[in-house]
């Protein structure tokens, strides 16, 4: 592919390996668990040539968010752009097509990697091959297959091998980028979770940025909220799972188009299966006045009752007398509407196993009633 942007053109083909092209400088990146350490990562840099001979072995840095393969083949990118030669037609292969459609990404929209963690990598490869396009040189990345046979590729992917090896054992590397290019979301705001890291005294909990809005962003929220993952031993959940074989799908969800109920209720029945009824937990985790015209919340107390407060605190819990004859009254009128309601739902029962399975359950909850 080839883009051109204020006058200069930057080259990256997609093809099979020319023969008749200068010796290409071949790159690659590793990423392996060595046990008692975790995952580490190294980057190889190998070009075979009489007189621009490169066999070199990179740190690419593995920490957090950017300890992935990706940064490994960035990285090994990096390095070879800047050793390609001035006024030399230069090719550069690589094994990964993610890094080169990256680069191409970056090369003909920037906007388009602004979320990317690793955008200073991009950057800086993107700043390298516009300088040489500015000289007149061009720059050509090559696709090739991995483990095919192509001895500057597998050369490659031994430095490679060998820097992640290297990674704890303080060696020397021929180029260390571990404090380059760490900071992707510095000048901007992001989100953050805690993690735990490795040191020498143990494991510490750390705030980190996430790594994307995709999939690291869903992974940060599931852990925190166990989104998908409802507490299956509580009393509401067990009794919700008894009564899905009697549901009456289109009368169980009408209440969202029956003109009869206000917007104003729907509203709020939306926030309560969504958990966002407000109350002074809330308030507190956010740092908010629980009512208007109040300091900041300072605690998660219930200002009736005094207990931790909480959306379901103040459905189901709350002692304070106002508030246990509400709820009374609503079991009360719950209780009439159903017992109301058994003859029309017993007659939608296809099956004689289902008729007398909830028969039988009716037949318990009159007896409490009653």
């Amino acid at each position: 592919m080839a883009v051109s942007a204020g006058g200069s053109t930057y080259t990256a083909k997609v093809c099979s390996l020319p023969t008749k092209l200068v010796v290409p400088v071949y790159t690659d990146g590793s990423r392996k668990e060595i046990p008692g350490i975790g995952l580490v990562s190294g980057s190889g840099v190998y070009r075979e040539h009489k007189h621009a001979h490169l066999s070199l072995k990179v740190h690419p840095y593995g920490q957090g968010m950017l300890n992935t393969i990706n940064r490994a083949e960035l990285v090994a990118l990096l390095i070879a752009v800047r050793h390609c030669r001035p006024g030399v037609k230069e090719s550069i292969a690589t094994d990964s097509k993610c890094s080169m459609q990256k680069i191409g990404m970056h090369l003909r929209s920037p906007s388009s990697t602004v979320d990317d963690c690793h955008r200073p990598l991009l950057e800086a490869i993107g700043h390298e091959i516009m300088q040489r396009a500015q000289a007149g040189d061009e720059t050509i990345l090559l696709k090739v297959k991995s483990h095919i046979g192509i001895h500057g590729n597998e050369m490659a992917d031994k430095l490679a091998n060998e820097a992640a090896d290297e990674c704890c054992m303080n060696r020397h590397f021929d180029y260390d980028l571990s404090n380059d290019y760490t900071q992707p979301f510095r000048d901007k705001f992001w989100f953050q979770h805690t993690i735990q890291v490795q040191t020498a005294e143990g494991p510490v909990e750390t705030k980190a940025c996430i790594r994307d809005l995709d999939d690291s962003l869903r992974k940060a929220l599931h852990d925190k909220h166990k989104l998908g993952q409802p507490k299956q031993d509580s009393l509401y959940f067990q009794l919700w799972d008894k009564v899905q074989p009697f549901r009456v799908k289109p009368h169980s969800d009408a209440l969202w188009t029956m003109p009869s109920i206000p917007e104003s209720h729907k509203r709020n029945i939306f926030k309560y299966r969504t958990g966002q009824i407000w109350n002074k937990n809330i308030a507190f985790k956010r740092r908010m006045p629980y009512m208007p015209g109040q300091p900041i919340a300072r605690d998660t107390r219930c200002p009736l009752c005094r207990g931790d407060d909480s959306q379901g605190h103040i459905f189901g819990s709350c002692m304070h007398p106002d508030m246990s004859k509400q709820y009374i009254a609503r079991h009360d009128k719950a209780m009439r509407m159903s017992l109301v309601s058994v003859p029309y739902m017993y007659r939608n029962m296809r099956s004689d196993r289902l008729q007398r399975r909830f028969f039988k359950s009716v037949s318990c909850s009159k007896k409490s009633v009653l």
